[in-house]
């Protein structure tokens, strides 16, 4: 794994980058991506060649350290450990995030941005479109796979740690293609990816950083 295949996302309202590294992590080499202050994100991004219409899966390692925890407590825009799907349609924007919540503990969330069908999700779906996957803490390595099935419109999320399953959930998800990934932090945080794997139909192409 390297940084040669990602790019620098621009970052918004004037704020300084994300710092971002391969490192050693718990044992893992992964991409380090570090934000010392401030709500604006910045972090990496990996463009999609477009004629590559539909993946099937994708899978990757992540885990987390919040930074400043009494600063970003409570989900209000703050977030970190973002793993985004941009999808090109209109305000089209899905993926997984970390928020912190008011009892001090971290939840793992699926957004899905504009999604009209968002009220077909599990009954644990809460407002503007956003999923609780699983409550998750600092330092721990998890594994994410996202199975999507563009005819009946579903992504299968599930969540393990080394050895323990976790949970897996079913949601909506409006189909469109995958324009590219982004990772960032939106808070002071360090969030650590490794083993992204993106599979093609058919497994005609798999793609692995």
């Amino acid at each position: 794994s390297d940084l040669s295949a990602w790019d620098e996302e621009l970052t918004i309202d004037g704020s300084e980058p994300c710092e971002h590294e391969m490192s050693s992590v718990g044992g893992v080499t992964c991409l380090q991506i570090t934000r010392t202050a401030g709500r604006s994100h910045g972090g990496l991004e990996l463009p999609f060649d477009l004629g590559q219409h539909r993946v099937n899966q994708i899978r990757y390692k992540f885990r987390f350290n919040d930074s400043l925890p009494l600063l970003n407590l409570g989900p209000e825009g703050f977030a970190f450990a973002y793993f985004s799907l941009a999808c090109l349609r209109r305000d089209g924007l899905a993926g997984l995030m970390v928020e912190p919540s008011d009892d001090g503990s971290y939840a793992l969330r699926f957004h899905m941005m504009n999604d009209e069908d968002e009220e077909e999700n599990e009954r644990d779906v809460e407002e503007n479109g956003i999923t609780k996957i699983a409550t998750v803490d600092e330092g721990t390595w998890y594994s994410v796979t996202m199975v999507f099935n563009w005819e009946t419109r579903m992504v299968r999320v599930g969540l393990a740690t080394p050895g323990r399953r976790i949970c897996e959930k079913r949601l909506r998800f409006v189909p469109s293609v995958i324009q590219k990934i982004t990772m960032y932090n939106y808070s002071a945080s360090v969030s650590c990816f490794a083993e992204i794997e993106i599979l093609y139909p058919l497994d005609a192409l798999a793609e692995t950083w």
